[in-house]
């Protein structure tokens, strides 16, 4: 064997005894002969070499089909490539030939779990333990799976099954850390917004919850709010007051459903004091989707941006209805319905959609689309009522890590379009954007940010706003 050979090979071994992300070989496992699988082996400890090994292991198979090393070699690496259907084709293929063994099914099914298919790989790893009752790595690849789909109280149970069987130290650290996962966490965010029509607020949300189980939070938030208006023509502001608390409940009954009920009130001091409360649910389901609603009732100050809207002690009740549904290759849409019923009698509508497209699954870079509409039923003289109020735009957002300090980065979003309104007999039609960024900091537990935004959308003539939040919170 020439030196180049040896060292090469020496590299691909070093790559399988060190690497905790690649999949176990199965027993047996001769050294290779073919050099291109001899160079494909020694690519596996980075990344971006994972093409190249792919191509080799492709010609080697082109050659000799019947060459199960070679796939089996080709399925793991397509596996940490992130190609999961294409890894899961070569697996099957093994597994229907004549030399398929268990090690090769355990195989899949954790390359099931890895791509998120976590109905598929339960079903598969229950089919394994019913077949093998004492297979400890089929029961971690089980408790793995409850753990990434959420299920944090079977995912308990099913990891100290598999270190009853056999103990694993990666196995004993992930249960370690979900025990340790009952905590509490909190956060603090400050927020000013002003627009063109005079009105100003500010508002102070401390926020915080703390887990009772695995399946029940509680909740606490309070909330500081003032609001000003310029009222005439000599400049003069008026302002007011708020305080606000809510406590409430978030629990999970079965996998995949969780539902939260809040209850509190607000003060004014130069307006009505309102009764607050919110019920939400949202459902996770195996189809990669998720429905939410939510149904709330309070003064109708976060729909209508109005001070007069406050001061004449308007409420809302509020229902909201959500839908959204993730595809292959990085795409997902969302769509929701919102229905206000304002105590002066007056409907507030408005409803959309948005589709968005993640290109690169190493970057976090999203474009996305999205459609809108607003309207009211009746005219009011408090608060923005349009007839109608449409609006179209195409959008940028992404987070930009700052090269050599992996604790900061600048979140940053792009909006363009273009508004229709139509309010009163009068009508707008224009240009509409939003710009908003700043930097994010995590570490040690505790993130801080800070961001700006200006919009512009179109109303029967141009409405502008600014927008700055300063946030920090923290898990503990």
């Amino acid at each position: 064997m020439s030196r180049r050979l040896f060292v090469a090979a020496a590299g691909a071994l070093l790559v399988l005894a060190t690497s905790p992300t690649l999949a176990q070989p199965v027993a047996d496992e001769a050294l290779p002969r073919d050099l291109r699988m001899i160079e494909a082996n020694s690519l596996l400890d980075e990344k971006d070499r994972y093409d190249r090994a792919i191509s080799l292991y492709r010609e080697v198979l082109a050659d000799d089909p019947a060459d199960d090393e070679a796939r089996l070699w080709l399925a793991r690496v397509l596996s940490w490539k992130g190609s999961t259907e294409a890894s899961l084709v070569e697996y099957d293929f093994l597994l229907a030939g004549p030399n398929a063994t268990r090690e090769i099914a355990i195989e899949r099914a954790e390359v099931l779990s890895w791509g998120g298919r976590y109905e598929d790989a339960e079903a598969a790893f229950l089919a394994l333990l019913a077949e093998q009752p004492d297979d400890a790595r089929a029961a971690r690849g089980l408790a793995r799976v409850y753990l990434w789909s959420g299920r944090k109280r079977e995912a308990q149970q099913a990891f100290e099954r598999a270190l009853a069987l056999e103990e694993d130290p990666d196995a004993r650290q992930e249960l370690d850390e979900l025990t340790r996962g009952l905590g509490a966490s909190g956060d603090v965010n400050s927020r000013y917004f002003s627009d063109s029509d005079g009105f100003e607020l500010t508002a102070v949300t401390a926020t915080s919850s703390f887990d009772w189980s695995f399946d029940t939070r509680l909740l606490l938030s309070a909330t500081y709010t003032r609001i000003d208006q310029e009222a005439d023509l000599l400049g003069r502001t008026f302002g007011a007051n708020g305080f606000d608390a809510l406590f409430g409940v978030e629990h999970s009954p079965i996998p995949g459903l969780r539902l939260s009920v809040e209850v509190g009130g607000r003060y004014w001091d130069e307006a009505d004091d309102h009764f607050l409360a919110r019920v939400r649910g949202q459902w996770s389901l195996p189809s990669n989707t998720a429905l939410g609603f939510e149904l709330e009732q309070g003064d109708f100050l976060s729909r209508s941006d109005s001070f007069e809207a406050v001061i004449a002690g308007l409420e809302a009740t509020s229902l909201r209805g959500t839908v959204w549904q993730g595809y292959a290759g990085g795409f997902s849409t969302f769509f929701y319905l919102d229905t206000a019923f304002v105590s002066d009698g007056n409907t507030r509508v408005t409803g959309g959609g948005n589709g968005a497209w993640r290109p690169f699954r190493e970057h976090e870079l999203e474009l996305g689309a999205a459609l809108g509409v607003l309207t009211f039923t009746e005219r009011s003289l408090l608060y923005y009522d349009p007839n109608v109020d449409f609006s179209a735009s195409v959008s940028a957002k992404g987070f930009y890590p700052i090269p050599r300090l992996p604790w900061l980065g600048i979140d940053a979003e792009v909006r363009i379009g273009l508004g229709y309104a139509e309010q009163a007999g009068l009508e707008g039609f224009g240009f509409t954007y939003s710009v908003a960024g700043g930097p994010k900091i995590r570490r040690d537990g505790y993130w801080l940010s800070f961001t700006a935004a200006r919009m512009q959308s179109q109303r029967t003539s141009t409405y502008t706003a600014h927008t700055f939040t300063l946030a920090l919170g923290t898990d503990f």
